[in-house]
C-alpha cells in the first residue's frame, strides 16, 4: 500500500503553493477548517499519496485556567506559581468555524509521514511540536490532551522542510533536504511564553488595579508591564529626559571666504567652533588683518563607499520608518502580503549574508522584464554582477530578496514602495562599490588653519540604483602649494547647541537590536504596543514622544527597581532561553529560576508602590479635582463629577465611589429625571455616528444591575462570559425589566425587533427624525419626520390601513360601503401630501365613478392621522360603528395623482385595483373573503413551498446523488444528478419570481437578511447551472479547476438554501409541525448520508487501483475518486 504523507504549512496560501508545485497543479481541493489539497506524487523515491493543509499561525497560546482569570479574587503574586494551559489560538477560524486542532487530528488519520512547512526559527519549531501533539497524540488517544512530547516508536516519521520563499525552486529544494525538528528550540519558545505571561500579567493586574479610578486624567484602561515592552518604552523616556535636562550653550564659528578662478569658497575652521565670544572675535580680527590665505597643503585620495550587505528584517523596518514613513506594524503587514503572494522571500530574518548556493542569476532574471528595474538587472547580468559583501549568517532565512517581477498597479501604492526598496537594495548588493576622488586643500591665515574639501564620483556603482546614498559632489579649482589668495570676507557665525530630537522609530529599532529586545518577528509588535497603550505618541518624522503616563511609569520603575525598565532584564531572560534552545539547560529549571527572580522583584515593587504613586500624584489630578459636575448621587444627593478620560466614569466625592459609564459616545444629564429604584439622576448617552443610539441610563443600575437573569449587557463582548461586568459594561434603561419605571423597556418598548429577539425602543432625543432602535442588535426603524413630540403609551395601536401609493406624491384610501360591496357608495378616508408636503387625511363620499365629494361621513370618525415612511403611507383613525353591527364591507385603493394638492385623482384599473374590496368580520377580527390580502398570503405560501421543495429538498438530494451513487451507478448517476439539479433550479427560479412579486406588493416591508440570502442563492445557482455548458472534457487541463469551482459553488448553494428556508419559516410562522417536519427530513437525509459515506469508504478501500479504458465522468488520471465532491 502506498504511504500517505501529511504536510502542514503555516498559512493556507503557502499550503496551496506547496501543493501546486509538488503536484504540478494536478490536485483535488476540499474544504475543512483550512483547505486540504490531495494528490499522488513521489516521496523519498516511492509513490505516495499527499495531503497538504495548514494552520493559521500558532495553533496554541498560553493562558491561565479559569480559576485565575478573575482579577478581583486572584492575588497577582499567586500568578507566578499558577498553572498554565495551552489553548487554541484560533478555536474558530473566520471561514469555516471549526477547530484547527480537531481538523489536523482528523486529516492525519492513516498517515505515515508528517512534513512541517513552517518558519525557520524558534517559533516555527514551536509550531512543529504543537502540530505533533495535535496530530498524532490526539489521534492515538482520541482526545485533546496537553502537549507532552511526540513518540515515533510506531514507525511514523516527522520531517521539517526549511525554505525561504514560496517559489518552485525553493519548495523542491526543501523537499530534497528534509530534516528533523529541533525540540530544544521549541521548548525555548514555551519558556519565553510562560515567563512573559506570568511576569506581564502579574505586574499589569497590580498596577491597573492600584491606579485605575484613583486619578481623573489618567487616560488608560490598562496600565501594562512587559519584559520587552517596558525596556522599549525606557529608551523613549531616556531620550526625553536627555532633552528636558539639556542646557543650551552659545558658540561661535569662523568662516572666511575666498574668490579663486571663478569659485567662491567657504572655508571650514580647523577649531570648528569656540564657546568664548571674545576669543572668537580676536581670531576673526587676525584674519581680517592678515587678509591673505596661503595654501599650505593639497592632498588627493581615492575613496570608496561600500555597497550594502543583504537586507534583514531590522534594516527593512528602519528604512521603512525613516524613508517611507511606514510604522513597523504596517511594514510587516505589507511584507507578509508580498511574501504570501510570492513577490519577495520570507521577510522575517536576522541574516545579512547570502548562502553560497543562492541563485543570483535566477533572481536577476526574474527582474529583467520589470519596467522599472529591468534595464539595470539586465546590465548586471551582462557585465557580470559582483558577489555581495560578507554579512552575518544567523542560521535562519537568507536576506530579504525579490522573487518575481511586479508593478505598482498590481500591488498598490504602499506595497509597491516597500517592494521597490527591496528590489533596489538587492540590486545594490550586486553592484560595484561607489568610488570617488576626495581633494582636501588646507590654508593658513593669521596663524589659524582652514580647509575645504571637494568630492567627485568616478564610479557611481550601487548609488545608480540607490541614489539617496550617493555622495555629495563638490568641484574645486586646482590649487598650488604656496599660492596666496586674498580673503574676500570673514563671517563669525553665532549659534546655540541644541538637544537631540525625540527618538525616531528607526533609532529605537537599532537600540532594540543592539540590546536584544525582541526578535525580528516581535520588534514591530512591541513598538506598536507602546503606541496603542498611550505610552508614546508618534509625531512628525515618526518620532516617538512619551506621554505623561509613559514618563511616570518609567520614572516610577527607576525609583523602585531600575532593573524593571533596563534592557539588561530582557538580556538576562534571553540568555537563559538561549541555553534552553541549545540544549544546555533544562526548560523547567530555567522557567522556575527566572520566575523566582521576578517574584522577588514583584514583592519589593508592591511594597514600594508608594514611590511610583507619588510621581503619579504629581503628574495626574485626583478624582476630586477632575471632571465637571454632572448629576446627583442617589445616596448623598450631592453632585457627582463626570470624568471623560478613559475609562469614562462618574465620581462622588462624598461617598468616594466611582460609577463607570459607556466608554464610547457622549454623556449628559437627562432632563433631571431620577431612577425610581435608587433616586440617582438619569444620564443620556449618545453613541457616535449617524446610526448611533441615544438612551437613558441610571449610573447605579448600570454598574449594579438590580435584576437577576439578564444575560446580555450593553458594551459586553459578543463572546465570552458577559455576566462579569467590566468598565463601561452594564444595564441601561432599555434593558431594565422594571414593570412600573417609565424609562424601562417595559414602558418604552414598542414592538419586537424584526431582525432578532430584541425589542424596538423609542429613541427619546431623535427629533425631528424620530426613530426606533433595537435594544439588542443594530436595527433602526425611522418614524415620520417633523413631529414635535412622540411618546409611547400602554395602549395598543388601533386598526390602521397601510399601503404604498402608485407614486411618491400619490394617495391611499380606505373606506366603508354601508349599502353594497363595490366602490360606489363608499364612505372613504383618503391620505395624501398637500401643497406644503404634509401628510393629511380627509373624508370623501364616492357617489359614482365620476363623482367624489369631500364631506362628513355617515359614521363618526375621530383621531384621524397619517404617516409616510420608507414609501409606505399609513392611515390611523377611530371609527364609531352602529351598535349591533357584526360585519362591514370595506374598500381600499391607491392612486398616483393629487390635483392641486387638495383632491385625489383617478386610480388605475388593474386587477389589483378592481379587487381591492372585502368583508370584515368584526366579531372575529378578520376578512371573510380573500381580496388582495388573502392573495398575498396565498402568494407567500406558494413562494415558501416552491423554495422549500427546490433549495431545501431537491438540491440536497441532487448533491447526495453526485457524491454517493457514482460509486455504484456509473455513469447513470451523472444524468440523474443533472436532472435533479435542473429541476431544482427551475422550481427555485419560480419561487424567486414569486418573491419578487411579493416584494413589489409589499413596499416598506423588508426582510433584509432573507432577501439578501435569496439574491445570493439565485446568483450562485444560476452560475452553477450554466457552468454545465463550460464543462471541459475529462482529460482537459482545466477540468481540475472547473471541478473546484463546481463543488465550491454547489456546497455554497446547499448551505445558503437551508439557511434561507429556516429564515422563510420564521417569517411565514406556519404551524410548528411544518418546521419540525423539515428538521426531521434534514435529519433523515443526514443519517442516510452518513450511512452512504461509510459504505462508500468501505467499497473504495476494498477496491484496488486498476486501469480502465472506460470513460469516467469524474476523477483524475483514470482513477475513481468518489470522496472528493
Amino acid at each position: 500500500m502506498a504511504p500517505k504523507v501529511f504536510m502542514v504549512a503555516e498559512k493556507p496560501s503557502i499550503a496551496l503553493s506547496i501543493a501546486s508545485v509538488l503536484s504540478g497543479a494536478q490536485m483535488s481541493t476540499r474544504r475543512g477548517s483550512t483547505e486540504v489539497h490531495e494528490f499522488d506524487a513521489m516521496f523519498l523515491g516511492s509513490r505516495a499519496h499527499y495531503k497538504v493543509t495548514s494552520v493559521i499561525g500558532h495553533v496554541f497560546s498560553v493562558d491561565f485556567p479559569a480559576a485565575f482569570q478573575d482579577w478581583t479574587t486572584t492575588n497577582p503574586s499567586d500568578l507566578f506559581q499558577a498553572p498554565i494551559l495551552k489553548k487554541e489560538t484560533n478555536p474558530k477560524t473566520f471561514v469555516y468555524k471549526a477547530h484547527i486542532c480537531r481538523h489536523l487530528s482528523q486529516e492525519a488519520r492513516g498517515c505515515t509521514h508528517l512534513v512541517l512547512w513552517l518558519d525557520c526559527d524558534r517559533e516555527g519549531e514551536n509550531i512543529c511540536f504543537e502540530g505533533h501533539n495535535s496530530l498524532f497524540l490526539l489521534y492515538l488517544i482520541g482526545s485533546v490532551i496537553e502537549c507532552t512530547g511526540f513518540h515515533t516508536s510506531d514507525g511514523r516519521r516527522i520531517y521539517r522542510a526549511r525554505f525561504s520563499s514560496v517559489t518552485e525552486k525553493d519548495i523542491l529544494k526543501a523537499m530534497n533536504s528534509l530534516a528533523e525538528p529541533n525540540r530544544d528550540e521549541a521548548l525555548s519558545v514555551d519558556a519565553r511564553q510562560e515567563i512573559d505571561l506570568k511576569v506581564g500579567v502579574a505586574f499589569t493586574r497590580f498596577q491597573t488595579s492600584y491606579f485605575n479610578g484613583k486619578y481623573g486624567n489618567l487616560d488608560a484602561r490598562v496600565i501594562s508591564y512587559g519584559p520587552c515592552q517596558t525596556p522599549t518604552l525606557g529608551f523613549c523616556v531616556d531620550r526625553f529626559l536627555q532633552i528636558t535636562m539639556f542646557k543650551p550653550e552659545k558658540f561661535w564659528m569662523l568662516h572666511p571666504y575666498i574668490m579663486y578662478k571663478g569659485y567662491e569658497l567657504k572655508l571650514e575652521w580647523e577649531r570648528s567652533r569656540l564657546f568664548d565670544a571674545d576669543v572668537s572675535a580676536m581670531f576673526r580680527n587676525r584674519i581680517i588683518e592678515d587678509r591673505i590665505m596661503k595654501v599650505v597643503r593639497v592632498s588627493e585620495k581615492l575613496e570608496s563607499k561600500a555597497r550594502p550587505s543583504g537586507l534583514n528584517t531590522v534594516n527593512l523596518l528602519k528604512v521603512a520608518s525613516s524613508a517611507l514613513g511606514f510604522g513597523p506594524q504596517l511594514t510587516m503587514q505589507l511584507a507578509e502580503r508580498l511574501y504570501t503572494q510570492g513577490f519577495i522571500s520570507y521577510p522575517r530574518t536576522e541574516s545579512t549574508a547570502y548562502p553560497s548556493s543562492f541563485d543570483f542569476k535566477g533572481t536577476l532574471g526574474a527582474l529583467v522584464h520589470n519596467p522599472v528595474f529591468g534595464a539595470y538587472a539586465q546590465k548586471l547580468l551582462t557585465d557580470n554582477y559582483i558577489k555581495p559583501r560578507a554579512g552575518t549568517d544567523a542560521g535562519d532565512h537568507p536576506p530579504i530578496t525579490p522573487m518575481r517581477s511586479a508593478s505598482e498597479d498590481s500591488l498598490g501604492n504602499d506595497a509597491w514602495k516597500l517592494y521597490q526598496y527591496i528590489c533596489q537594495h538587492f540590486l545594490g548588493t550586486l553592484s560595484p562599490d561607489c568610488k570617488y576622488r576626495r581633494i582636501k586643500v588646507e590654508f593658513e591665515s593669521g596663524g589659524e588653519q582652514f580647509q575645504c574639501v571637494g568630492q567627485l564620483a568616478t564610479v557611481k556603482g550601487f548609488t545608480s540604483i540607490m541614489p539617496w546614498l550617493a555622495i555629495s559632489e563638490k568641484n574645486l579649482p586646482e590649487f598650488a602649494v604656496g599660492e596666496k589668495i586674498e580673503v574676500s570676507k570673514v563671517e563669525l557665525d553665532e549659534g546655540d547647541t541644541s538637544p537631540p530630537g525625540y527618538l525616531s522609530e528607526s533609532e529605537l529599532i537599532s537600540l532594540m537590536e543592539k540590546h536584544g529586545i525582541g526578535t525580528d518577528a516581535s520588534i514591530s509588535v512591541h513598538i506598536n504596543n507602546i503606541c496603542e497603550r498611550n505610552y508614546v505618541q508618534v509625531q512628525a518624522g515618526r518620532r516617538l514622544a512619551p506621554t505623561p503616563l509613559g514618563i511616570s511609569l518609567i520614572r516610577g520603575y527607576q525609583c523602585i527597581d531600575s532593573d524593571l525598565c533596563l534592557p539588561d532584564i530582557r538580556s538576562f531572560i534571553e540568555h537563559q532561553i538561549t541555553l534552553v534552545a541549545k540544549g544546555q539547560a533544562d526548560h523547567s529549571m530555567v522557567v522556575q529560576h527566572v520566575l523566582e527572580q521576578f517574584r522577588r522583584k514583584f514583592s519589593y515593587f508592591v511594597k514600594q508602590i508608594d514611590n511610583m504613586d507619588a510621581l503619579f500624584e504629581a503628574q495626574f489630578s485626583p478624582l476630586s479635582d477632575s471632571g465637571r459636575l454632572l448629576s446627583k448621587c442617589g445616596k448623598c444627593l450631592r453632585y457627582m463629577k463626570y470624568i471623560s478620560t478613559q475609562p469614562a466614569r462618574l465620581y462622588c466625592g462624598t461617598c468616594e465611589e466611582v460609577y463607570y459609564v459607556p466608554q464610547k459616545g457622549t454623556v449628559k444629564l437627562y432632563k433631571e429625571l431620577t431612577c425610581p429604584l435608587d433616586n440617582f439622576e438619569l444620564l443620556l448617552c449618545s453613541m457616535p455616528g449617524p446610526e448611533g443610539k441615544s438612551f437613558p441610563l441610571c449610573p447605579y443600575c448600570f454598574n449594579c444591575p438590580p435584576f437577576e437573569g439578564i444575560d446580555t449587557f450593553f458594551g459586553a463582548p459578543k463572546t465570552g462570559d458577559s455576566t462579569k461586568l467590566g468598565k463601561g459594561v452594564g444595564m441601561p434603561c432599555f434593558l431594565c425589566p422594571h414593570t412600573t419605571c417609565p424609562h424601562s423597556v417595559i414602558a418604552q418598548g414598542v414592538c419586537a425587533c424584526p431582525e432578532c429577539s430584541g425589542t424596538l425602543v423609542l429613541d427619546p432625543v431623535s427629533a425631528p427624525k424620530w426613530r426606533l432602535y433595537c435594544n439588542t442588535c443594530n436595527c433602526l426603524v425611522s418614524l415620520p419626520e417633523g413631529a414635535h413630540r412622540i411618546s409611547t403609551t400602554q395602549e395598543k395601536c388601533p386598526e390602521s390601513f397601510a399601503a404604498t401609493p402608485t407614486k411618491p406624491n400619490g394617495w391611499i384610501s380606505w373606506g366603508i360601503n354601508p349599502n353594497g360591496t363595490g366602490m360606489i357608495g363608499t364612505q372613504s378616508l383618503i391620505a395624501f401630501k398637500n401643497l406644503n408636503d404634509t401628510i393629511v387625511v380627509k373624508t370623501f363620499k364616492l357617489n359614482s365613478y365620476k363623482s367624489i365629494v369631500e364631506g362628513e361621513l355617515e359614521y363618526r370618525v375621530s383621531n384621524m392621522q397619517a404617516m409616510y415612511s420608507n414609501e409606505l403611507m399609513v392611515i390611523f383613525a377611530s371609527v364609531e360603528l352602529p351598535k349591533g353591527m357584526k360585519e362591514l364591507n370595506q374598500v381600499w385603493q391607491v392612486g398616483s395623482l393629487v390635483l392641486n394638492g387638495t383632491f385625489p385623482g383617478i386610480h388605475d384599473f388593474q386587477i389589483e385595483n378592481l379587487n381591492s374590496k372585502g368583508k370584515l368580520d368584526l366579531m372575529k377580527g378578520k376578512n371573510v373573503n380573500n381580496g388582495l390580502e388573502d392573495t398575498m398570503v396565498k402568494n407567500r405560501n406558494i413562494h415558501g413551498i416552491l423554495n422549500v421543495v427546490s433549495w431545501g429538498i431537491l438540491f440536497p438530494i441532487g448533491i447526495m446523488i453526485a457524491r454517493y451513487l457514482r460509486t455504484f451507478l456509473d455513469p447513470i448517476w451523472f444524468y440523474v444528478h443533472v436532472t435533479c439539479q435542473i429541476s431544482s433550479y427551475i422550481i427555485g427560479v419560480s419561487g424567486w419570481a414569486t418573491g419578487l412579486k411579493l416584494g413589489s406588493q409589499s413596499k416598506g416591508i423588508i426582510y433584509n437578511s432573507h432577501r439578501d440570502f435569496g439574491i445570493a442563492l439565485f446568483c450562485l445557482a444560476t452560475l452553477q447551472v450554466f457552468a454545465i455548458f463550460l464543462r471541459p472534457k475529462k482529460e482537459h487541463k482545466y477540468r481540475f479547476y472547473w471541478n473546484m469551482y463546481h463543488h465550491g459553488v454547489g456546497y455554497g448553494v446547499l448551505v445558503l438554501g437551508i439557511i434561507n428556508v429556516f429564515k422563510g419559516l420564521e417569517i411565514l410562522q406556519p404551524q410548528s409541525k411544518w418546521k419540525l417536519a423539515y428538521i426531521i427530513f434534514l435529519s433523515i437525509i443526514g443519517g442516510i448520508a452518513l450511512i452512504l459515506e461509510a459504505i462508500t469508504w468501505i467499497i473504495v478501500l476494498k477496491r484496488k487501483p486498476r486501469k480502465s479504458n472506460n470513460k469516467l465522468h469524474d476523477g483524475q488520471n483514470g482513477r475513481q475518486q468518489p470522496l472528493t465532491s
